[in-house]
């Protein structure tokens, strides 16, 4: 069965520790097509491995950190049974707690923007069922990150593009704003170097523009991505979700 992976953001991450050959072999696996395996459970196997592999080859513990965040959300968004993503809330709230405690032991000022911005990443992933108190504190941390990981690397595309989501899927009761996303997503349009970062721009910007019932300018932003990746998975989900009069909440 055919199989097209989706633009994940968090990918970009990994581009910023120089290409090293481990991680480009992740980046080889995730972005193939799952007919070059025998099975999805192959792929899924393969792909593992790949994190695996990369886990166990870089040398600090900062970018073991990183990566084993990249690792779970990738593999996070390949699932569709809620019970395995259920399962995943503990895995991705334990893996914030020791990110968030070696932060706090070293020092947030002195870990780099891919690690800070990991850290804010994953929060969502966790955080729904969490006290308000709770998810207050988490927000405000969150957006702090990213905005220390920025002040730290104000060309790092993935950190734009990840703090753009945080805006537009948030509640307006948890700090979410369409404006504020509109900003961050034309600031990681800036930065972008890569085809898939721009593309991942405009598939996700076309949203707000749907979200304010500019169809118009939705439809050109898709046109755009569409014309860097005919066949890519985000955007072609997105058109169908608004052909319904949908789009991601």
């Amino acid at each position: 069965m055919k199989y097209t992976i989706l633009m994940i953001s968090f990918f970009i991450s990994t581009l910023s520790y120089g290409q090293k050959q481990e991680l480009q072999s992740i980046d080889k696996v995730y972005f193939s097509n799952t007919n070059d395996y025998a099975s999805y459970e192959e792929f899924l196997f393969t792909l593992s491995n790949a994190i695996t592999t990369a886990e166990n080859s870089v040398s600090t513990q900062e970018e073991k950190y990183v990566i084993e965040a990249m690792g779970l959300f990738l593999l996070d968004n390949l699932l569709s049974s809620k019970k395995d993503k259920k399962k995943n809330v503990k895995i991705f709230k334990a893996l914030y707690t020791k990110m968030n405690d070696y932060a706090n032991d070293i020092g947030r000022d002195k870990l780099s923007a891919e690690y800070l911005t990991s850290l804010a990443v994953i929060v969502p992933r966790f955080m729904g069922k969490e006290p308000l108190g709770t998810l207050i504190k988490l927000s405000k941390q969150g957006d702090k990150d990213y905005e220390l990981a920025l002040k730290k690397d104000d060309s790092y595309f993935f950190a734009y593009i990840s703090f753009a989501q945080r805006y537009m899927f948030a509640p307006k009761i948890g700090g979410g704003s369409l404006s504020k996303a509109l900003k961050y997503y034309n600031d990681a349009e800036k930065v972008a170097v890569y085809p898939y970062e721009k593309y991942q721009v405009y598939a996700w910007r076309s949203q707000i523009y749907f979200k304010e019932k500019n169809f118009e300018k939705s439809e050109e932003e898709l046109k755009k991505a569409e014309a860097i990746f005919p066949a890519g998975g985000l955007h072609n989900m997105l058109k169908e979700l608004n052909k319904k009069g949908k789009t991601i909440s």
